[in-house]
């Protein structure tokens, strides 16, 4: 026998929206394990900007920017976009998207106050 601990990425991974919102998914595992499981999550926009958060504390700009490259975060709406957005930029110090998230409030905010303008 070993005596090396078998690590369940799959476990981890469906469990990862209680591990970020306890806040001890960086506390619990090493950054080996932390990248197989962003691989293989699917993070909503709110739990993206959690985790990013959380990472903030522990991690430089630059390791939160590989761990953000791995995740697969489910977008379905231009809130939810412009959330993400909103954590690229204040987290990972990424100063293009802020035209981008302006861009998108404006073109939400028309499109919400008259669809006609779209189809023009």
């Amino acid at each position: 026998m070993s005596g090396s601990i078998s690590v369940d990425i799959g476990y981890i991974t469906k469990n990862i929206h209680t591990y970020i919102e306890q806040g001890t998914f960086f506390d619990l595992f090493e950054e080996e394990i932390i990248s197989e499981v962003l691989k293989e999550a699917k993070l909503n926009p709110k739990s993206f900007n959690v985790l990013l958060t959380l990472a903030k504390s522990k991690y430089t700009t630059e390791e939160l920017r590989i761990f953000a490259s791995k995740c697969n975060v489910d977008v379905n709406s231009f809130e939810e976009a412009i959330i993400v957005l909103e954590s690229y930029e204040k987290l990972l110090q990424l100063r293009p998207t802020h035209s981008l998230i302006n861009y998108l409030k404006k073109y939400n905010n028309e499109g919400t106050e008259s669809p006609e303008k779209i189809v023009q």
